[in-house]
């Protein structure tokens, strides 16, 4: 955020902003508690699920548990992220709830500006977590191509698991061949937990390049100073 320098200095530190917001909170007798563990977290209040002007903002809640995750975005917001080309990705640890591990941010470009549109409450970084993040969207429309750049311990990590649920959605083996004779065909709810698989897809194309040869090469570059990282 580009702040003009004659107002940096009437700016409040960050340690003076939550102690701001946490004594408005204690005055509100309307105000909710904030749990100290994520498996206390409850039902999340119904005017806390929509934005001020009324429209949708929790996309996603995996449900009660140590491992939480809860999604947010508006059904505006998955539009224009949907109709991006490009697509970032990026974590922060610093700003997240003590509850959770950190907050996971989906950013597209509208009219030449990059802005989030998307936002995650993670309970780690997990393979599994990310896996499951990206499961709860329905991901870009078929005809587009999708490049994903992976980049440091985070990206990878993310990325291995993107990849995994890719391959196992569009039944694509370690290969690259496809496995379609072995993959079931499970319901839309189904895939959102393991993966499922459509034989009738051929959306595939928007994330694999395929070869002459029949092969589906991931549209995808892994970056990372320490090759032990990326590993094979």
């Amino acid at each position: 955020m580009n702040i003009p320098l004659f107002a940096a200095p009437s700016i409040p530190q960050y340690n003076t902003m939550q102690r701001t917001i946490n004594r408005k909170r204690q005055l509100n007798p309307a105000g909710f508690s904030n749990p100290k563990k994520l498996k206390d977290l409850g039902d999340i209040p119904e005017e806390l699920k929509l934005t001020s002007s009324g429209e949708t903002f929790l996309h996603f809640d995996s449900g009660f548990g140590p491992d939480r995750i809860l999604v947010f975005a508006t059904p505006s917001g998955l539009e224009l992220l949907y109709d991006s080309e490009i697509w970032q990705y990026d974590g922060t640890f610093s700003t997240s709830p003590n509850i959770f591990y950190q907050v996971y941010t989906i950013h597209g470009f509208v009219e030449n500006n990059l802005v989030p549109l998307a936002y995650a409450l993670l309970p780690n970084k997990t393979k599994e977590t990310y896996g499951k993040l990206f499961a709860c969207f329905d991901l870009l429309p078929k005809k587009k191509e999708c490049f994903s750049i992976h980049v440091g311990q985070a990206g990878i990590q993310m990325g291995n698991a993107c990849w995994e649920l890719y391959c196992l959605e569009h039944g694509i083996g370690m290969d690259g061949n496809t496995t379609r004779s072995r993959s079931p065909k499970l319901k839309k709810e189904d895939s959102i937990e393991l993966g499922g698989y459509n034989p009738e897809d051929t959306s595939f194309g928007t994330f694999f390049s395929e070869t002459q040869s029949g092969k589906h090469v991931p549209r995808a570059i892994f970056v990372d100073l320490e090759p032990t990282v990326i590993g094979k």
